[in-house]
């Protein structure tokens, strides 16, 4: 077993107890000062050369966010490491002894990314007479809403870096294997609203109005002819509507309508002409059906590129950890998205999948009030998060 190896497996215990600390205080957007408070008094034991926080000398430009700052022994490269802190949503229903209580619960492992921070800048700051440079701890909110990661960016923090890392737990995986992805690896996300305006009318009357709920179902089936008939059927995209608000009363024919969606690429050159495609069919549609419409674009992230030679990296120093076929290439992008993206396009790094699965256990969704991790596998993720750090100082 090698030194960090051997340290990570020796802060397991405390690492764990991070993991359910922060479990028990979900918090939400960029609105974190408990998980915030908690970082800020852990990191102050550790020695570092700078700590500064959202509300702080860090400019109060990322809300309850903080970068932290190692040196190393003599001068080199800057690298910054990623971690996550908010929640969800949601009341818990996990049954483990550490549930928040709440309408908030981290469904999505973010608890677990700060407290595996916590391990990597606990052991690399007792080695920093080890390797040259400087690394960046980062300590985000608000990925969720996916607007944290720009805060960062507007207040400087990226500007010359060398190099940036992050890892995202996945129930996919079982706990000891890893996944990776040379290029695009998460999808481009936007997000749209469509108003419907009509004029009402009794139920019993249909022509005396104009029907914004018929208008938005025609809409809607319209919108699957983007990704059916106008993307190529190589090129991921997806169009969703996810939610749709209408109506009063069973018998009255309302006069507004309001659908919610996603949409998804994995291409500029598509995001950009889908874009287009959709407020076409919306505005066309309306018009051959009488009714006025508001399509209102919410531009959200990127599509999250991985530097190849980043990802030829983390898969050298991860043998050191686990087995060569515990390191899974990964066929395919996701189409779920990441503000991550942001950082990835101000410096080369990776993204990567640490898997949190027990062998044999039963696979639970994140965004899932029932999301659960085995806490057995946050070691790993310290260990090769060090390790990589230290091997591109190193060069």
């Amino acid at each position: 077993m090698g030194a960090i190896s051997a340290a990570a497996m020796e802060l397991k215990s405390q690492i764990r107890d991070w993991y359910r600390d922060l479990h028990k205080i979900p918090e939400l957007g960029h609105d974190l000062p408990e998980t915030e408070a908690f970082v800020l008094r852990e990191l102050s034991k550790m020695g570092l050369d700078s700590v500064e926080s959202g509300k702080g000398s860090f400019g109060g430009k990322a809300g309850h966010g903080i970068v932290a700052v190692l040196r190393g022994g003599r001068p080199g490269k800057t690298l910054a490491i990623r971690a996550d802190m908010d929640a969800l949503p949601m009341k818990e229903e996990s049954g483990t002894p550490f549930a928040s209580n709440g309408d908030a619960m981290h469904s999505c492992g973010h608890d677990a990314h700060t407290a595996i921070l916590l391990g990597v800048a606990k052991i690399l700051a007792a080695r920093r007479h080890e390797f040259a440079g400087v690394i960046k701890f980062f300590f985000q909110p608000a990925e969720e809403v996916l607007s944290g990661a720009q805060t960062f960016i507007d207040a400087g923090e990226l500007d010359n870096l060398d190099g940036i890392t992050a890892l995202h737990v996945i129930t996919d995986l079982e706990t000891g294997v890893i996944g990776c992805r040379k290029g695009v690896m998460l999808a481009a996300t936007d997000s749209f609203a469509i108003t419907v305006n009509g004029s009402a009318a009794h139920g019993s009357q249909p022509h005396r109005g104009t029907d914004a709920i018929v208008a938005a179902a025609h809409i809607i089936t319209a919108l699957q002819t983007v990704v059916s008939r106008f993307v190529a059927p190589h090129d991921s995209t997806v169009v969703t509507i996810g939610k749709m608000e209408a109506g009063v009363a069973h018998n009255i024919i309302p006069d507004r309508a309001v659908m919610k969606g996603t949409l998804r690429n994995l291409r500029g050159d598509t995001r950009e002409a889908v874009i287009a495609r959709l407020e076409e069919v919306v505005s066309h549609t309306a018009a051959a059906l009488g009714v006025a419409v508001n399509f209102t674009l919410v531009e959200g992230t990127p599509p999250l590129i991985c530097d190849d030679a980043w990802v030829d990296r983390l898969q050298r120093v991860a043998k050191r950890y686990i087995p060569e076929e515990n390191i899974l290439v990964l066929p395919d992008p996701s189409m779920g998205g990441e503000d991550f993206a942001f950082m990835l396009q101000k410096a080369p790094g990776v993204f990567w999948r640490l898997g949190i699965r027990k062998k044999g256990a039963e696979r639970t969704n994140a965004h899932s009030p029932t999301f659960m991790l085995d806490e057995t596998a946050l070691p790993y993720g310290v260990a090769i998060s060090c390790a990589l750090a230290l091997d591109a100082l190193s060069e």
